[in-house]
């Protein structure tokens, strides 16, 4: 087997089943939605509320290290722009 034969194959084991998953799995799962929601509002200024403008605020966040990081990363794109 050539080389360049097995590296078509080492592409496609990896590609082939990735394709697969994402078209399983193409939607944000919500818990993922709700976790990019408070980013956003937190990112923004508002805190980490779900719903702006609600008292007393929802506070169900679960995943606060996805949050900073998300938070982290639009502080940075609004630096940029």
């Amino acid at each position: 087997m050539s080389l360049r034969s097995r590296d078509a194959i080492a592409c496609a084991a990896v590609w082939v089943p990735y394709a697969l998953l994402v078209r399983k799995f193409w939607f944000v799962t919500e818990d993922a939605f709700i976790s990019l929601r408070y980013s956003r509002h937190w990112a923004e200024g508002h805190g980490l509320v779900f719903n702006l403008g609600e008292k007393p605020p929802v506070e169900g966040y679960l995943r606060d290290p996805l949050i900073s990081q998300d938070d982290f990363r639009r502080t940075f794109e609004s630096m940029a722009t």
